[in-house]
């Protein structure tokens, strides 16, 4: 019995601290970045583990809440994007740490939003340089909890970066394809991965006016595009109302909702949508 208590014993004085900690991240790609820098150390638990209808306007539900309870460490992508983190983490975690990185990172390439210039789209991390800048914080921050786990940290940060980073050398469209994104967020691939899409005047989640219907048609008209990049959850009528159909639509998805969450997800959810514009068939 003495030797069996001393073996448990040293199990629990060998096993770290830290790793009872409880973190928290609200979309996928956020919860990956993490995961990527503290794989080995602790895991991430995600507050959203199902596609959202609209991520704008949520109402949080108590599984959400309920993972979101005694958190340590939260991580998330900005206020902007999720509004209601404030009064949550003060209703459920008030102690935990709380970073929100659009804040913590300063240098971010943020573009502006087409439906209001002045304002920024906040999915930034379909911009892979971004996502290599959220790397190098996320393992700051956590040697900065942590510093026991220091070594871990800066090896999974460079295994991480390594493997993003090699994001750039992938098969990309051919320069002549031409893509209309009705999302914001593909920006961000545009500008990091050189490809031809232009972001679309008008949302198509809610087309409540005949008059807009005929402004985006009369844009869809003007563009010519190959192919058109639309979310998962846009209804068919919409798409079908704008003449959208066939293997020329192109269902993209800035969430990574269709990749099985963990640490490598991001990294699969850029590449499933490059080789899904890959694959886009130029019109004849």
């Amino acid at each position: 019995m003495k030797r069996i208590f001393l073996f448990f014993m040293a199990v629990f004085i060998s096993f770290p601290a830290f790793a009872a900690n409880k973190i928290v991240a609200t979309y996928p790609p956020i919860q990956s970045l993490v995961w990527a820098v503290t794989e080995g150390v602790t895991p991430v638990n995600l507050m959203f583990v199902k596609q959202q209808e609209s991520h704008h306007d949520v109402q949080l539900k108590p599984s959400q809440m309920k993972t979101l309870q005694g958190a340590d460490i939260i991580f998330y992508a900005s206020d902007d994007l999720e509004t209601f983190m404030k009064d949550a983490v003060a209703a459920v975690a008030p102690k935990a740490k709380v970073f929100s990185l659009a804040n913590e990172i300063p240098n971010l390439t943020l573009l502006p939003t087409t439906l209001d210039p002045e304002k920024k789209d906040m999915h930034y991390w379909l911009d892979y340089r971004n996502a290599l800048l959220m790397i190098d914080k996320i393992a700051e921050i956590m040697i900065q909890l942590d510093p026991k786990n220091e070594k871990k940290y800066l090896a999974n940060r460079e295994k991480a970066r390594t493997r993003i980073d090699s994001l750039k050398f992938f098969e990309r469209p051919e320069e002549t394809k031409k893509f209309l994104a009705f999302h914001d967020g593909f920006g961000y691939m545009a500008d990091s991965l050189d490809l031809n899409i232009k972001t679309a005047d008008y949302d198509i989640e809610n087309i409540n006016t005949p008059k807009l219907l005929n402004q985006i048609k009369q844009q869809i008209d003007q563009e010519q595009a190959d192919c058109y990049l639309v979310d998962p959850h846009i209804p068919s009528r919409h798409l079908r109302s704008l003449g959208l159909k066939g293997n020329n639509v192109i269902k993209t998805d800035a969430f990574g909702w269709n990749i099985t969450g963990g640490v490598g997800q991001y990294y699969l959810m850029m590449r499933w949508n490059l080789d899904r514009l890959v694959k886009c068939k130029a019109k004849k």
